[in-house]
């Protein structure tokens, strides 16, 4: 699943992306799911590393896209961004917030899929994502690929890898939405693993690094069929 935010205030530029994204989600056979926002200021207020491309127009209200992306490198530095401008002499300043591309406006469909194609590229060589996590008054950045397993205790959240766990104040539900879902999936309501470190599955439990986590009876058949997709894919 690709997780896409387009931040455009215009609501005909907002509409023709929607619509190109449909388009490339047919012809590509990739799933996606995109969040619109109407300027830069309400699409970096509520700001949470969940997407894999960004879509940002520059000239907005209130924020306008470079101001918005200065801002989002603070909190996440990985995030593909693509700007789409209708003066090019903003593409150069792009570089500054490490801006992967931008699109020229009024945007052409082909242009804007070959653009996509370079994100998703992009994207795949950086699998190693880094996610931001509120710890208390504190932020920590971990790796996904360091994740085994997370459990939920109470209102509270462990991320644990094979070294250490981090305590974080969100749901499981928040968590699987910022998790890439052909990864890391619930084997138990209070348990999301990462299939990479999963070793052995057995009845009601499996071995996922060097921890035993339980695998409860309603959504083992989803696991299980899961971890069959993943391993599938590593061929």
């Amino acid at each position: 699943m690709l997780q896409i935010a387009i931040v455009e205030d215009d609501v005909e530029d907002s509409e023709r992306l929607t619509g190109f994204l449909k388009r490339y989600e047919k012809e590509r056979q990739q799933q996606i799911r995109f969040s619109l926002f109407s300027d830069g200021l309400s699409f970096i207020s509520d700001y949470t590393p969940s997407y894999d491309i960004i879509l940002m127009d520059i000239a907005m209200p209130n924020m306008d896209g470079m101001q918005a992306a200065h801002r989002l490198r603070e909190l996440d530095d990985t995030v593909c961004l693509i700007f789409i401008t209708n003066m090019a002499q903003y593409a150069i300043a792009g570089y500054e917030v490490n801006a992967l591309d931008f699109l020229l406006k009024p945007v052409e469909y082909l242009r804007f899929a070959a653009k996509l194609d370079k994100a998703i590229q992009n994207r795949s060589l950086k699998s190693d994502r880094i996610l931001v996590f509120q710890t208390g008054s504190d932020y920590v950045r971990v790796n996904l690929s360091a994740i085994c397993y997370i459990r939920s205790e109470k209102h509270y959240a462990f991320l644990v890898t094979q070294e250490t766990e981090h305590r974080v104040r969100e749901s499981m539900k928040e968590l699987e939405n910022r998790l890439p879902r052909e990864r890391f999936v619930r084997c138990d309501n209070s348990y999301i693993v990462n299939l990479a470190y999963v070793k052995r599955i057995n009845r009601d439990s499996a071995q996922v690094g060097p921890y035993t986590v339980p695998i409860s009876r309603p959504r083992r058949k989803e696991f299980v069929n899961a971890f069959t997709r993943y391993l599938g894919e590593l061929k």
